[in-house]
C-alpha cells in the first residue's frame, strides 16, 4: 500500500529515498564494493538517490581516475547525481583549466544538493 507523507511515498515501512542510500552504503561498505570504513559510507550515501555517490566514489579515489584521497573523493561525490562533479573537477583542477587548487575544484564542484 502506498501513502503520501509529507511529499514523500513510504513503501511499507522505509521511505524510497532510505532506500536508496541503503543500497548506496552496502556498496560503498562491502568488501566487494568500496571497503569504505562506517563512517565514510554514511558520509558518502547520505540521501543518495541512487549509485552515482558511489560510482563517482571509486572514479575520484582511483589511481587511474583523479587519484583524490578518500577525504576528498567523499567531499567531491557525495550527493553526486551524475558525473558532472568529476568533468567539472577535471576542467578545475587542471593547469589547461581553471588551475584551481584541490581544495577550491572541489568547492567548486561538489553537488550542492539538498540533503533529504
Amino acid at each position: 500500500m502506498k501513502r503520501l507523507v509529507l511529499g514523500m511515498i513510504i513503501l511499507g515501512n522505509l521511505p524510497i529515498l532510505a532506500q536508496d542510500s541503503i543500497i548506496c552504503f552496502k556498496k560503498a561498505y562491502s568488501r566487494n564494493g568500496l571497503d569504505l570504513s562506517t563512517q565514510n559510507a554514511i558520509e558518502l550515501c547520505a540521501g543518495a538517490v541512487d549509485l552515482n555517490p558511489a560510482t563517482c566514489f571509486k572514479e575520484a579515489n582511483s589511481s587511474s581516475g583523479l587519484n583524490l584521497s578518500i577525504h576528498n573523493s567523499i567531499k567531491l561525490c557525495a550527493g553526486a547525481i551524475n558525473r558532472n562533479s568529476i568533468i567539472c573537477f577535471e576542467k578545475a583542477y587542471s593547469s589547461n583549466g581553471l588551475n584551481l587548487s584541490i581544495q577550491n575544484a572541489i568547492k567548486l564542484c561538489k553537488s550542492n544538493r539538498v540533503q533529504r
